[in-house]
Parts: structure tokens; sequence; C-alpha cells
């Protein structure tokens, strides 16, 4: 098993209609491959974890690189893992305010770590973080409006 996490900057003219669209896609590819995950998105920044087999994980990662609807793809954490975190999920998802505390720590940890200025052992920290917030935030699950 193998999990993958980036950081990307999600394009300005991006509406809900266009967020629906890539949840929508997102899903049935991959279901269509066994692909777990959950994606943030806050300030017009997004924060995914894709899990599953790496040659699934890396060929959809590919596609999310060359999509236009974001820039700034920057890949975080690429580990092997003994199991899925997000085993649940074809992708879940939320939409946060940077007024939710949680959610800006989060994304504090996701931009010093992809501009390098993390200390080392940042991007765990950031996943833990991730399945904390959803442990504990299960009910907003899904929420895209």
């Amino acid at each position: 098993m193998y999990q993958l996490l980036y950081v990307s900057r999600a394009r300005p003219d991006l509406d809900m209609k266009g967020l629906r669209k890539i949840l929508e896609t997102a899903r049935a590819v991959n279901a269509e491959h066994d692909i777990t995950g959950v994606l943030l998105l806050i300030e017009g920044k997004f924060l995914q974890v894709l899990e599953g087999e790496r040659r699934d994980v890396e060929k959809i990662y590919f596609k999310i690189e060359a999509d236009g609807r974001h820039t700034d793809v920057e890949t975080l954490l690429s580990q092997e893992i003994a199991g899925r975190d997000y085993g649940d999920w074809r992708m879940g998802f939320d939409h946060l305010s940077s007024e939710d505390a949680e959610a800006a720590d989060i994304f504090q940890i996701a931009g010093a770590t992809a501009s390098k200025a993390a200390p080392p052992g940042a991007a765990p920290e950031l996943l833990t973080l991730l399945r904390d917030f959803y442990a504990t935030h299960g009910e907003r699950i899904d929420r895209v409006a």
C-alpha cells in the first residue's frame, strides 16, 4: 500500500460547480482504481492524501499534476504504508475557512513543508493532524458548499 500527500493552489476562477465536478470525477476514478483519500480546500489551497497501490496512485497523481484547475502542485510526502488511513472515503472532502483553528494549523504546516521551511518530520505530523481532524469532524465529510 502506498500513500501520497500533496498541496496545491486552486485557480482563482474555480467555483463550487467546478469543485463538485472535481469530486465527482475523483470519486469515480478512485473507485475504479481502489484509491482512497481525503481532500481539503481552505483559502484557495488544496491539501490531498491519496492511498492505494503505488502504480495507481502515481498514475492518478501524474494526471493531477497536469490538471489546469490548480497550480503550484508540491509533493509533501510519499511512502509505503501498512494499511489505509482513509479506507472509508473514495475521496473525503471538506471546504474550510481560515477561521477554523485546526484547519489553519494544518495548512500552516503544509505551507511550511512545501516551502521547505518546516522541520524534519513535519509531513508525518501533518498526516496525523489530518487523521485526527477527520476522526473528530466526521459529520462534515463531503461538505461542498
